[in-house]
């Protein structure tokens, strides 16, 4: 077999460091370019393309892949990895391949990943992490990419063998693109949502992801529920909300980033999370976990809680002969918050009048 010119595998450098402090320290490309764009005023495209540094070779290599019907490559590699494509391009011919030096293998993640295949390229072959802090990284980022629509797209490899093993064995003459890019979002979690729109099988059923995903679903074991909306106050996304006219716990899965905050806050331990995947058009609209009956204040007849925690608290006063011992104490808790303060000062301007100083006015509170 002939072999390859160099010049047919284009080589990029990109920095994947998305954090400031990196960017003085990094030679690679993308840093210069992450500072020019800084000093002009990033506008939101830059804004996404600084989030998505492999974006612009995705764009080309779809409309590479739109008039051809050659299989594309892509190869994911560090500094010292570069010896080993050189060896594979001098092994391999009918292979076209874009080569990326990255400047940490860690950091090209499973949105990368999944942005590669949905725009262009039909297989991703990356070189593995051998040092044990950041091969477990590697690691989780690849099954979760697996999960989410890559499968066998998506290749390690350790050697130069191994390179051309994994280029030889992969079809070159997939046909036509036939599919439709997928929408691009300054969100990194958004993207990957839907890049696996676009890669998973047309079907609303829920695809499972790895343990520590950060895709899923809150499930709520409702008659453990309380609503003391703990939930809803910690949650960082805002994918748990209630009704502002309806005691009901709402749920948005595309905002869940499977933190387990709410999980670890609920007295009732009434949650439980499920890592998973689904559609963009189920996932972002608002789903009811829970829905529950009003506590009516007693004096004023206006909701302001919800049945089962009024409920939970008569049943602890009950029980508890202390309590009951003073008198109307278990009528108080079921009086709104206007209603109690209003007792508190018709008792106090009773209690004023009975000991004769009902001509002084009682101290206000600034």
């Amino acid at each position: 077999m002939e072999g390859v010119r160099m010049s047919s595998w284009p080589r990029t450098c990109l920095c994947l460091c998305r954090s400031d402090e990196a960017v003085g320290g990094c030679l690679h490309s993308r840093c210069e370019t992450r500072q020019r764009s800084g000093l002009s005023g990033a506008s939101h495209m830059a804004a996404v393309d600084a989030e998505f540094p492999i974006l612009g070779l995705c764009k080309r290599a779809l409309q590479w892949r739109l008039r051809a019907r050659k299989a594309q490559f892509l190869i994911i590699h560090d500094r010292a990895g570069y010896r080993e494509v050189c060896k594979a391009k001098e092994r391999l011919g009918n292979v076209w391949a874009q080569a990326v030096d990255v400047c940490s293998l860690d950091r090209f993640g499973h949105v990368d990943l999944l942005l590669a295949l949905s725009m262009g390229f039909d297989h991703v072959v990356i070189q593995r992490v051998t040092t044990p802090n950041t091969a477990a990284t590697q690691a989780q980022e690849i099954e979760l990419a697996q999960a989410m629509g890559a499968n066998e797209r998506l290749v390690l490899y350790s050697s130069a063998k191994d390179l051309c093993k994994a280029l030889a064995m992969a079809p070159k003459t997939p046909g036509r693109w036939r599919t439709p890019p997928p929408a691009i979002s300054s969100s990194r979690q958004g993207t990957a949502r839907a890049c696996a729109c676009v890669l998973l099988p047309d079907d609303s059923e829920p695809i499972p992801l790895p343990s520590d995903a950060p895709y899923g679903a809150v499930q709520l074991n409702a008659s453990a529920c309380s609503m003391c909306e703990n939930c809803v106050w910690l949650c960082p996304t805002d994918a748990l909300s209630v009704s502002d006219h309806t005691s009901e716990l709402l749920f948005v899965e595309s905002n869940c980033i499977q933190c387990g905050m709410c999980k670890s806050i609920c007295p009732e331990d009434a949650l439980r999370l499920e890592p998973r995947m689904m559609p963009s058009p189920i996932s972002d609209g608002q789903r009811s976990l829970h829905q529950t009956a009003h506590a009516y204040c007693i004096s004023c007849g206006e909701p302001f809680t919800t049945s089962p925690v009024m409920d939970r608290l008569l049943s602890r006063l009950l029980s508890n002969d202390t309590v009951l011992s003073e008198e109307g104490r278990n009528q108080k808790v079921q009086k709104c918050s206007t209603c109690r303060v209003r007792e508190i000062r018709r008792l106090r301007e009773k209690r004023l009048v009975e000991v004769g100083l009902s001509h002084l006015e009682p101290r206000r509170c600034r």
